[in-house]
């Protein structure tokens, strides 16, 4: 177990998936890690938000609200699956 405050995992789906596949990541990470599953625009609970349909308008709808959870400096890391990879990529660039 590490020191100090737990690693915030920010997770993204693949192609055509909510959050739902990362649902049992929270107990199974373990304390030192809190698991937040990344949910797109057009989805799940943001169903009535436009789907995004370029990458820039993915960004744009998730790096602002990514942006002020991390910056109270806790430690986080970016997980993708498939597609998921590509935009935690492109989010962490």
């Amino acid at each position: 177990m590490r020191d100090g405050p737990p690693c915030t995992l920010y997770c993204f789906a693949h192609a055509g998936a909510g959050v739902s596949g990362f649902r049992h990541w929270r107990t199974g990470t373990g304390p030192g890690v809190t698991t937040v599953p990344v949910l797109l625009p057009g989805r799940g609970g943001r169903r009535r938000e436009p789907r995004a349909t370029s990458r820039d308008e993915l960004l744009a709808a998730l790096l602002g609200p990514l942006a002020d959870q991390v910056a109270d400096g806790h430690p986080y890391a970016l997980y993708g699956h498939s597609l998921g990879g590509v935009v935690a990529h492109t989010l962490a660039r």
